[in-house]
């Protein structure tokens, strides 16, 4: 193939007549190839149909196979047909190109001619110059000595003359060039149109994009049509398009609901439906052709017949239908047409509760559903009728979709990730039973969707802690079934969140923190637990208590390796008492008794104590999935160490409680080995000389009872002596936070 590596940039840099006619011709060759090509398939594809049809091939199967081979040949004639089309327009602009580029190359070539012309008389004007300079000298000095005769005016001349040629050479070169500029450019303006024009014509030759299906779909939706009586489906074209298929589904729902159809027709169109759903992008072109009232329909009828007629009538249809509608929400087309339908209030419960309860559909429909019928109290106690062909149509409609986000931890994802404060004031209105019959398993499904949006695995927990806290604040609940197990889930993140406020909290013009910053500042806190502790009963005072009580002792570990001014038992006495001042102050608030304040806040630590480890087996996994979730065992777990005998915090003579000073060797002792397993807080204190010895597993040397306290045994059996010094600081700092100011 030839190229034109030229040099253009004497014509503005660019070939005014880009192309290469060798390809061109080449196309031109390729599509001739293809033409015939055309016409041998036609030939081929029509002998194939007779063979169909007379081969002794019978049945609707084979009626389907020749249907669908029916058009094929109109359509592979009209192919070939364009191909000729296209390639006689590029035979014509084969010949273009060849004429534009050759009136190019003479540009060109006249181009380089002025800028030789050019380069030469500039190469000769500074030799013209010095002669004509030399010849004025002469001429001046002859007349100087009066010697002046004709030789010397003519010499001068001649060199004055040949001075203006050569400049004039050079302006007539310019000039020149300039005009074979502004040619290239209206020659580079002619080829683009005629390029422009090109390309239409070749446009034009070419086939509109047809509207098939796969073949083996639309062999399937032949059989389909010929079983159901359709047999006049694909219409004068004989092909059936997008529209055409999900107006037979339409219909035959009609044929179903009405006892029409029998078991091979609905097999027949079941298994189109099915093929189609195996394909996303169909699927979602489907689901665009059904709209909104062609998949309202469908599913309508599906329910209506699952609660009509006999389980597994319609069963593979069902189950192809939501098949297909859950490929199509991952298409953008498919996803517009069913987000329409998410609101129960406007296009009516059943169709919203289907799509909410399909398995694999995106989770962004889920999570729209949810939000109409948890933020409605109407909708959320609305009860479908139960369907056999759709099963998670079961209670009311709060419980269904509570079900569908358990079941989907990435629609929960999506479910809070919007109207956040909404959506959580109104799953504490179900779950308090707020305008709405509350029931033990919404009260588990709504911590279920809670869980989810909690673990810690989740990038927006601290999020979703953070705005929970606050609508619970707002709330002002009290009961136990409530906070409890709520107060559990948020267990991981409040001491974060405190931490962060109490560090970063601004104060408004009054002193006061500010709020709506996302994080829980300490008076916010102590707000919280007072109001979670109204309406409690003295043995659920010190329940609740005893729990964040025990998220403190979890949480000391995490203190931060303090610097120059602080020690570590500091660090580790605030750390604790950001959780544990705001809890005391919460118990003043709502205890007039200074004696009754200190029994409750002395059981609640001795209780904490135990649940530290209590905490860690209810707290539930990152699935989300509302089995792994029993709000009684959380309950149950609590109680046992609680026990009866807290029953009266009110009688304080009536508790056995340790003193504070035992409160706090129990919360060095439990806080210690969390502690001193962090490599950070090992290193740290090796440096500040705060640890006498470590000692592998079974070496530690026997202790006397009174140095016990000293030695901390870590989980892999080995054991590490810090000093008296270390011990006493840190005891003193967690004394100062237990202390109430009484038994000291």
């Amino acid at each position: 193939m030839s190229t034109r590596g030229r040099d253009w940039s004497l014509l503005g840099g660019v070939d005014p007549t880009p192309g290469d006619v060798d390809v061109i011709d080449y196309i031109v060759t390729g599509l001739e190839t293809l033409a015939d090509a055309a016409d041998t398939a036609v030939a081929g594809v029509t002998d194939l149909g007779l063979t169909a049809g007379t081969g002794g091939w019978e049945g609707l199967t084979a009626d389907a196979f020749t249907s669908t081979l029916q058009p094929v040949p109109g359509l592979v004639t009209d192919l070939g047909e364009s191909y000729r089309e296209a390639l006689g327009v590029l035979k014509v602009w084969s010949g273009q190109v060849a004429d534009l580029q050759a009136e190019a190359d003479l540009l060109l070539a006249a181009a380089e001619e002025a800028e030789a012309a050019r380069a030469a008389a500039e190469a000769a004007l500074p030799g013209a110059r010095a002669d004509r300079l030399q010849a004025k000298r002469a001429l001046d000095q002859a007349s100087e000595d009066g010697t002046v005769d004709h030789s010397d005016f003519l010499r001068w001349d001649r060199a004055a003359t040949r001075v203006w040629q050569l400049e004039a050479d050079v302006t007539d070169a310019e000039a020149d060039l300039a005009a074979l500029v502004e040619q290239a450019a209206a020659l580079a303006d002619t080829h683009q149109q005629a390029a422009l024009g090109v390309a239409g014509s070749v446009t034009g030759a070419t086939l509109p994009e047809t509207d098939l299906l796969p073949f083996a779909v639309a062999v399937a939706a032949i059989k389909a049509a010929e079983a159901l009586g359709h047999p006049d489906l694909a219409g004068d074209d004989g092909i059936i398009s997008h529209a055409e298929l999900a107006q037979l589904v339409t219909e035959a729902s009609y044929d179903l609901l009405d006892q029409e159809l029998d078991a091979s027709q609905e097999r027949a169109l079941a298994n189109v439906v099915a093929l189609a759903a195996q394909d996303t992008e169909l699927s979602g072109a489907l689901v665009a052709a059904l709209d909104v009232e062609g998949v309202l329909t469908v599913l309508y009828n599906l329910n209506d017949v699952g609660r009509n007629r006999v389980l597994g009538d319609g069963e593979a249809l069902a189950e192809a239908v939501t098949e297909l509608l859950a490929a199509g929400s991952m298409t953008a087309d498919g996803f517009a047409v069913l987000a329409q339908l998410t609101d129960p209030g406007d296009l009516g419960g059943v169709p919203a509760l289907i799509l909410a309860t399909i398995e694999g559909i995106d989770p962004r429909i889920v999570a729209l559903v949810a939000h109409h019928v948890v933020t409605d109290d109407w909708i959320a106690q609305w009860s479908p009728f139960g369907s056999a062909l759709f099963p998670g149509l079961e209670g009311d409609a709060a419980t269904i979709v509570l079900t569908a986000l358990n079941d989907r931890p990435d629609a929960i994802e999506v479910f809070l990730g919007n109207g956040l404060h909404q959506r959580l004031e109104a799953l504490i209105a179900l779950h308090d039973g707020d305008g709405y019959p509350g029931s033990s398993s919404i009260a588990d499904l709504v911590t279920g969707v809670l869980a989810a949006g909690l673990v810690p695995a989740s990038a927006d927990a601290q999020t979703v802690a953070a705005a929970l806290i606050e609508v619970l604040g707002d709330a002002g609940h009290g009961r136990l079934d409530l906070e409890l197990p709520i107060l559990l889930l948020l267990s991981p993140h409040l001491p974060a969140l405190t931490d962060n406020a109490l560090s970063h909290a601004g104060l408004d013009a009054d002193g006061n923190p500010i709020s709506g910053d996302g994080f829980i500042n300490a008076q916010e806190l102590e707000a919280y637990l007072a109001a979670a502790l109204d309406g409690l009963s003295a043995e659920e005072v010190q329940q609740l208590a005893a729990t964040v009580v025990a998220i403190a002792i979890a949480d000391a570990p995490n203190a931060a390796i303090p610097g120059d001014n602080t020690t570590l038992g500091g660090a580790v006495g605030s750390e604790i008492g950001d959780l544990l001042t705001a809890l005391q102050g919460a118990i003043e608030s709502k205890i007039s008794d200074v004696e009754a304040q200190q029994a409750a806040f002395s059981a609640a630590v001795s209780q904490g104590l135990g649940l530290v480890t209590a905490i860690g087996n209810v707290v539930f996994p990152a699935s989300g999935a509302v089995t792994k979730l029993v709000v009684s065992q959380v309950q149950g777990v609590v109680t046992d160490f609680v026990g009866d005998q807290l029953s009266d915090i009110y009688g304080p003579d009536d508790v056995d409680y340790p003193s504070p000073s035992v409160q706090a060797a129990q919360v060095s002792a439990a806080v210690l080995p969390g502690l001193l397993e962090e490599p950070a807080v090992l290193a740290h204190l090796e440096e500040v000389g705060s640890i006498v010895a470590t000692y592998p597993p079974g070496q530690a040397p026997s202790v006397p009872t009174s140095q016990e306290h000293l030695h901390v045994q870590l989980a892999d059996g080995s054991v590490v002596q810090v000093t008296e010094g270390f011990y006493d600081d840190m005891f003193a700092s967690i004394a100062n936070v237990i202390d109430l100011g009484g038994e000291g």
